[in-house]
């Protein structure tokens, strides 16, 4: 895919060296991770190939907009930023990739914030200087329990004094602070910070501890809605049946016909991506070939809202729930707190717009029912279900998360209320609302 034009220089690995970066690369686009994103294949793979064959210089936006995504020379790169957007996907993905235990060991390709031009970090060479310490996504704005209570090491009381310390401590140098004090508190300073900072790095794997460390194998049960009516219509006339399969025209079902929703259907290939990782067996089932059997009897993840019966049941135990108004035909997500709010309420009676906001519930809590681990991911629409399945999936989001949340969250039951804008089409990044804990 390399450009033709450009300088070349002195190549600066040797062949065995390109043949194990190109492997590497080849392993990381068919990930789970980048597969599903054709843009983030296309640049990763431009860069790399550029600069192994030492056409760095090519790597500016402008050129890699023209000749990766065939863009025209003289294109605005302002109104149309899709090499900025797309190198900020692939880091994301390639923070997601390096984030699993199995591929820590392996050829590292990062792409350096505010720069095209990729690094390689062979294993056992140190990290690179200029890799981020953390990934760009947004802070989450939380509701309540952002900041942890002050810790006091020493409290310092000045109503009556100890009669004996009380010369003492009106002696001009009663301010400093002895060596082995401060020794003392570095000390406790520091176990505090290792301790926590473990804690904030590993939120994501905190969340889904439950689930991952349960012994039987995870049952991911995915949203699905019934069609009365199915109308079979190729795209165009691409093969000799096309024309006679697109005349025959609806079929009436008469209780109705499974159609799979395309939210879900991502979220189930992203959920299978993090168990995958993390060796856990797994199986797919859609909510109307599940019973309150397979509930009951192994740790299972909930995909998609009103088009999941499952989800609207466990929902109903938790703090924030889904609702509708069939007369009015409007949805939205109810809190037990404040049952007059109505979080991210929308209108179905007609299409929703290519800009909107939806909101979702992300929850990880016990079954009170069946006693098992369950997850729920659903938005009001399928960009809520979207916008919480990349929270849930993505580690940057639930490591973030944990830097603010209070002590002991991991283990208790948890639900967020997260948002994410729709614009032209085009997904935002989740961001979080509100939670719970109990």
């Amino acid at each position: 895919m390399g450009a033709t034009g450009g300088a070349t220089c002195e190549l600066p690995y040797s062949g065995p060296e390109v043949s194990e970066i190109l492997g590497q690369l080849e392993r990381i686009l068919e990930s789970s991770w980048f597969r599903t994103s054709r843009r983030s294949c296309t640049l990763l793979r431009y860069v790399v190939e550029e600069s192994l064959h030492g056409r760095s210089d090519m790597l500016k936006e402008r050129l890699i907009g023209v000749h990766a995504f065939e863009r025209s020379p003289d294109y605005d790169n302002n109104a149309d930023p899709i090499v900025r957007a797309a190198a900020g996907d692939v880091r994301k993905r390639l923070a997601q990739y390096y984030g699993t235990a199995d591929h820590v060991s392996q050829i590292r390709i990062e792409l350096s914030i505010g720069s095209y031009v990729p690094s390689f970090l062979f294993p056992g060479q140190e990290e690179s200087a200029e890799r981020p310490t953390e990934a760009e996504v947004p802070i989450p704005h939380v509701t309540e329990h952002l900041v942890p209570p002050p810790v006091r090491l020493f409290e310092i009381r000045e109503s009556n004094p100890d009669p004996i310390l009380q010369p003492w401590l009106l002696r001009p140098w009663k301010w400093t602070v002895p060596a082995s004090a401060l020794v003392l508190l570095a000390a406790f300073a520091g176990v505090w910070i290792a301790i926590h900072a473990g804690t904030f790095r590993e939120g994501f794997n905190a969340f889904w501890a439950p689930v991952i460390s349960a012994p039987r194998s995870v049952l991911i049960c995915t949203g699905e809605l019934k069609a009365p009516q199915v109308q079979f219509e190729p795209n165009g006339e691409r093969n000799r049946i096309s024309r006679i399969w697109s005349n025959r025209g609806g079929q009436k079902i008469p209780n109705g016909f499974p159609v799979s929703i395309f939210a879900t259907s991502v979220g189930a290939s992203r959920v299978a991506g993090v168990l995958g990782a993390k060796s856990k067996p797994f199986d797919v089932q859609s909510e109307s070939k599940t019973n309150f059997d397979d509930l009951s009897n192994r740790p299972a993840i909930l995909l998609g809202a009103f088009d999941n019966d499952w989800t609207i049941r466990t929902a109903d135990t938790m703090p924030f729930r889904f609702e509708v108004d069939f007369e009015n035909q409007l949805l939205w997500i109810a809190d037990r707190e404040n049952p007059q709010q109505k979080i991210g309420q929308i209108s179905y009676a007609e299409g929703y717009p290519a800009t909107y906001e939806d909101n979702a519930i992300l929850s990880r809590s016990i079954d009170p029912t069946t006693k098992q681990p369950v997850i729920v991911i659903a938005g009001i629409t399928g960009v809520g279900t979207l916008g919480a399945v990349e929270f849930v999936t993505d580690p940057n989001y639930l490591n973030e998360f944990a830097r603010h949340a209070p002590v002991g969250w991991a283990h208790k039951n948890i639900e967020f209320v997260l948002a994410t804008k729709r614009v032209d089409g085009a997904l935002g990044h989740p961001r979080i609302v509100a939670y719970r804990l109990w």
